[in-house]
């Protein structure tokens, strides 16, 4: 492309002879526009000016004026108010308050609409429905680059000048000014605040009776409100509400007085409901569109109380035909009686019952409580008044009569009237009434056998003799009248009918199948008993009920094994195999030969099923006798005897001796090694002392910490204190590939006698198969979990005191290679370490277990059926309860929450990475261009800045080779050991901060992490300031997982205290600057322990930056400085 000098001088000339164009133009409108005939005095708004704040080029500028010059632009309107004022933001910042106008306008060629603002001197808003304008507002939302106002914008403007030439619009009343001269329109010179006044209205017209509250309004003089909608939108909206011929008001909530603005919110809030429900106040009295009362009734009347009770107002009452009274009425909390008057009912001379006439004031009822009207006052009563009208079923009207028969009159004087006396004034004028009272009945059941059903009558006993409730015969009489109370004979049959539902047979009940016998054996005869005797013949008493087989286990060891036996003196194996089969079809009983029942529904039932199922025992195996189950279930059984001693009946010495020895290393107290003890944390001591209980009982165990709590270290811990003892002789640790390195070094940081001889297995498999098969001296190897898996055929024929698997989740799915591989490897002891032993499902904690202890958690398909369904499918607590006491010795978890008087505010870790060949050959490669420079014959100084480029270039190849080989194609190995640390945070739960100083780094993380369905926002150096905080406040209250921040960008001012994880993917020269960075999570507010990583690739650079970091000195000048010939790579 040719360069051409002269360019850019001739768009400079062309865009001042444009410019100049425009002046003219603007100046030929203006002049155009003048009125000499009509011209304003005072001109508020500066017409002139607001044309100059016009963005226009020339072509806009000749196409306005032609659209003027043919009366092709019509101006429809201008119009001048007031700004609003918002208290809330008032202390945030200074709000325009003045005067501002809006004109609009039509363009009859483009059929469009145009609308601006202005204020006194310039145009602030501009607005077209052309389709230029649409377009071009529709991409200014992702590029704001057209400023330029359309010529039906610009004509409207010019037309706005000739306008405000001749029009006085607009003045300096702000809107305080306003507000401040409106207060006193409301009343032309006089003074006083605006009043409601309510009354209440009894009606009787038919077409609009019962009870209604109305408010009038005034400062005096009052006038009745008309229509209280209309009224709350003129409140609403400022409106000017008369008050009579002539006064009026501009209603606000600020002219009421303090006790009228209560009434104003309760009117409110009724029409806010009745329009929620689509229902109109109705003026009964008038129309049905005009509102002057409010009815009062169930749905209001409790607020409207709540709001007058203790005040006297006027009351009104209308009767059809009848002039209107008009008194005072009382709102108060007062307890109405209703008056009962009892008089005795007579046919032919005999007695036969009693009349109850109801007088009671006129009320209304609402859901908590009843309200009385009378001459003087409205009364609410309590609910005991509420409970009684319900009961009585009283009208509105207050009277009604209630009959009470002969056979009834029991029910009510003993068990009504003395739960109503109080609430009522009683005149009883039938005394012989009282002598009809039947006493209360004695009722006796009598229970027998009958051909394999129980059979059923019931009896009840009074002063005037006995009778058989079912048949009606009279058994016994006595000189006493016989007074039965039949409510009470009445439940007694409905009681035994529950239990005996066959009436079949005359005179008794019978139970027609065997659930029927047992549930009146189980539950029935505690029933009944509360409503009577209970006698039952021998036959019925024979049939029994026991809450558990009188069976047992008996346990002892042989061969490694658990023996277990089947205990019983009064059942075979075969019959002990049917009641658990019975158990585990759900059912209630199970019926002995003998006729007994086994009550199902027991505690001991409940656990010893439970036992049965977690030792793998099925109802065949109980038939067969004699069973083995492994030796890792006498944990379980040891626990099981503890909780239900009832369960295990017979413990031979041998295992007797296994719990002991169980018991005995459960409370040595194993001490860490010395090179270790002062840095281990408490928490981590009782780490250490578990994973030795469980390497001393020779099972598995799964140390499930969560994330930074230092797993690695307890391991390390106890591999050293196996070799200082004698137990170590080859360990296998297994890892993700990122974290290989990390091991080892993390082994050689706290192994500072260098005990343990560690090979890293990741050169080719040739150099892997020697060190497995020649380094008889090597006491640890660590491999990745895929070298493992393509190495599973030089594992056939050794043997390991101890396997190791970090980040375990990798074995979760059954069916990998990795997962088959890792469970072929031979060892005396397996651990897992996983901050997340359960990630989606319960199959992963499965797999997890058949690796460290197989076949504890029995076939896939079997755990399944008896667990992952149960628990995830239908959420089944007890077989979660279980499955969690099953593995509790072999699991231990703890969260930073619950060891935080442990921890410091902040845990810092350094996680290593190594490159591989090709990553290494670009690290050497620019190294070696590095160091020609430095032995070259140019002065130090004039060679600073290409030094410093060269370093900056060995960094960012440890981040990434693409950084600055644009077609390098390869893995860069702290990427993926960032990405695998990310996986395993926010697997864990927790919210991450990943720092770089090099925004292009952050790119590429970005992007991996949109392959790896990662969620994460980003900020760099060019995110805008108020972007910046969106982001923080996003991130800090929603379920994004990573935040991605430069670390200059982020350094200070961000608040993100939602993460509790920050990545250093890259050392910066300035400690201080990193620290900063950190400080972003780890500062007020932050409830979580903070875990910092920091990034670093082994044998690199960035470990002379880490080392000069902690060095406290000028870390630039530091690595600027170094001697002729120093390695950067050593």
């Amino acid at each position: 492309m040719r360069f051409n000098p002269f360019e850019g001088l001739k768009k400079a000339v062309d865009l001042k002879n444009e410019s100049e164009t425009v002046k003219k133009i603007k100046a030929d409108m203006i002049s155009a526009s003048k009125n000499k005939d009509k011209k304003a005095i005072y001109k508020y708004f500066n017409g002139e000016a607001i044309i100059d704040s016009l963005s226009m080029t020339t072509d806009t500028a000749k196409k306005a004026k032609e659209l003027i010059k043919n009366g092709l632009v019509k101006l429809e309107s201008v119009e001048e108010n007031n700004r609003a004022f918002d208290i809330t933001y008032s202390y945030l910042f200074q709000q325009d308050t003045g005067v501002r106008g809006v004109a609009r306008a039509q363009v009859e060629s483009d059929k469009c609409d145009v609308s601006i603002e202005f204020e006194r001197d310039k145009l602030t808003y501009a607005g077209c429905t052309c389709s230029r304008c649409v377009n071009k507002n529709r991409i200014s939302v992702y590029f704001d680059n057209e400023s330029k106002n359309c010529e039906h914008v610009v004509a409207t403007v010019f037309l706005l000048n000739a306008y405000l030439d001749s029009h006085e619009l607009g003045d300096e009343t702000n809107y305080f000014g306003d507000s401040f001269l409106s207060y006193y329109d409301n009343e032309e010179g006089e003074e006083g605040s605006i009043k409601l006044v309510p009354r209440l209205i009894l009606s009787d017209y038919l077409n609009g009776n019962g009870l209604f509250i109305q408010f009038r309004i005034g400062r005096k003089k009052l006038l009745m409100i008309k229509n209280y909608v209309n009224f709350v939108d003129a409140i609403k909206g400022g409106e000017v509400y008369p008050l009579g011929k002539n006064d009026s008001v501009r209603l606000s909530y600020s002219v009421f007085d303090e006790e009228s603005l209560k009434y104003v919110k309760l009117i409110e809030t009724m029409i806010e409901r009745e329009m929620a429900v689509s229902y109109k106040l109705l003026d009964y009295t008038k129309t049905k569109l005009n509102v002057s009362r409010i009815k009062m009734d169930a749905s209001n009347t409790d607020e409207i109380f709540d709001l007058l009770v203790g005040k006297k107002f006027e009351y009104i009452k209308e009767e059809a035909g009848r002039k209107n009274v008009t008194s005072e009425i009382e709102f108060r909390e007062h307890n109405e009686k209703i008056n009962i008057k009892i008089t005795p009912i007579y046919n032919n001379e005999h007695f036969g019952g009693i009349n109850l006439k109801l007088d009671f004031p006129r009320f209304i009822k609402t859901n908590n409580y009843v309200y009385c009207i009378d001459d003087e006052y409205l009364s609410r009563c309590d609910t005991k008044t509420l409970d009684l009208i319900k009961a009585l079923r009283i009208s509105d009207f207050g009277y009604q009569n209630v009959k009470i028969g002969r056979k009834n009159i029991g029910r009510f004087y003993s068990k009504v009237l003395p739960i109503i006396k109080d609430s009522a004034i009683i005149k009883d004028e039938a005394p012989e009434a009282i002598e009809y009272v039947p006493e209360e009945a004695n009722i006796t059941f009598y229970l027998d056998m009958e051909d394999g059903n129980a059979l059923g009558k019931v009896e009840a006993s009074y002063s005037g003799g006995r009778v058989d409730i079912l048949s009606g015969k009279i058994l016994e009489t006595t000189e006493e009248e016989l007074l039965r109370d039949a409510k009470q004979e009445n439940k007694a049959v409905e009681v035994l009918k529950r239990f005996m539902p066959d009436d079949s047979n005359s005179g008794c009940l019978l139970t027609k199948t065997e659930d029927e016998l047992y549930e009146l054996k189980v539950s029935g005869i505690d029933i009944l008993n509360k409503y009577g005797r209970v006698l039952g013949s021998d036959g019925f008493n024979d049939v029994r009920v026991y809450k558990r087989p009188s069976a047992s286990i008996g346990v002892s060891v042989k061969s490694n094994l658990l023996q277990l036996e089947l205990l019983s003196e009064d059942m075979s194996p075969e019959e002990l195999a049917d009641i658990v089969s019975s158990y585990r079809k759900k059912k209630k009983y199970y019926r002995l030969k003998n006729g007994a029942f086994i009550n199902m529904d027991s505690e001991y039932m409940d656990s010893f099923d439970e036992m049965l199922n977690v030792l793998d025992i099925s109802a065949k195996d109980l038939r067969a006798g004699a069973l083995s189950v492994p030796l890792y279930r006498s944990i379980y059984i040891d626990e099981m005897m503890k909780e239900h001693n009832e369960l295990v009946e017979k413990r031979d010495s041998s295992f007797a001796k296994l719990i002991n020895k169980f018991d005995g290393i459960k409370s040595i107290d194993f001490t860490p090694p010395a090179e270790v003890i002062h840095i281990l944390r408490g928490y981590q001591k009782e780490g250490f002392k578990w994973l030795r209980s469980v390497e001393e009982l020779g099972f598995g165990g799964i140390l499930a910490d969560d994330m930074g709590l230092g797993k690695t270290l307890q391991i390390i811990s106890l591999l050293i204190d196996a070799k200082q003892n004698g137990r170590l002789s080859k360990a296998l640790i297994v890892c993700p590939a990122s974290l290989v390195y990390n091991w080892s070094e993390e082994i050689s940081k706290f192994d500072k006698d260098n005990l343990l001889e560690v090979s890293v297995l990741a050169a080719g498999k040739e150099e892997r198969q020697k060190y497995l098969e020649e380094s008889e001296d090597v006491d640890v190897y660590i491999s990745s979990y895929d070298t493992l898996r393509r190495d599973i055929s030089l594992y056939h024929d050794m043997k390991f005191s101890h396997q190791i698997i970090d980040e375990a989740q990798f074995i979760k799915n059954q069916n990998t290679g990795v997962a088959k591989a890792v469970k072929a490897v031979k060892a005396d002891v397996k651990f897992a370490l996983t901050g997340t032993p359960i990630e989606n499902r319960l199959s992963e904690l499965w797999s997890i277990f058949d690796y460290i202890m197989p076949g504890f958690l029995y076939s896939y398909n079997a755990f399944r059926t008896r667990y992952e369904n149960d628990i995830v499918k239908t959420g089944d607590e007890n077989s979660a309860k279980i499955l969690s006491k099953m593995i509790a010795p072999f699991v231990l978890r703890r969260l930073k929450s619950e060891v935080a008087l442990d921890l410091p505010d902040k845990i810092e870790e350094i996680r290593v990475s190594r490159f591989d060949k090709k990553q290494q050959l670009a690290y050497d490669g620019e190294l070696s261009n590095l160091k020609k420079i430095l032995l070259g014959d140019k002065d130090y100084n004039s060679t600073k800045m290409i030094v410093l480029s060269e370093i900056t270039k060995l960094r960012q190849i440890c981040c990434d080779p693409s950084l600055i080989f644009e077609n390098y194609v390869g893995e860069s190995a702290k990427l993926e050991t960032c990405i695998d640390l990310v996986k395993s945070g926010i697997e864990a739960g927790h919210k991450i901060l990943l720092f770089s100083q090099f925004t292009s780094m952050l790119d590429i993380i970005g992007k991996r992490f949109e392959e790896e369905k990662i969620t994460s926002y980003m900020i760099t150096g060019a995110t805008p300031k108020d972007k910046r905080l969106q982001l923080v406040n996003r991130f800090n209250n929603d379920d994004t997982n990573v935040f991605l921040i430069s670390l200059k960008a982020g350094g200070t001012g961000l608040n993100l205290t939602g993460a509790d994880i920050v990545i250093h993917y890259d050392p910066w020269w300035n400690f201080a600057a990193q620290n900063q960075a950190t400080d972003r999570a780890h500062r007020i507010g932050q409830k979580n322990t903070v875990t910092v990583y920091r990034l670093i690739a082994k044998g690199t650079i960035e470990e002379k930056i880490v080392k000069l970091q902690e060095s406290k000195k000028d870390l630039a000048d530091r690595v600027l400085n170094f001697e002729e010939g120093m390695s950067l790579s050593k």
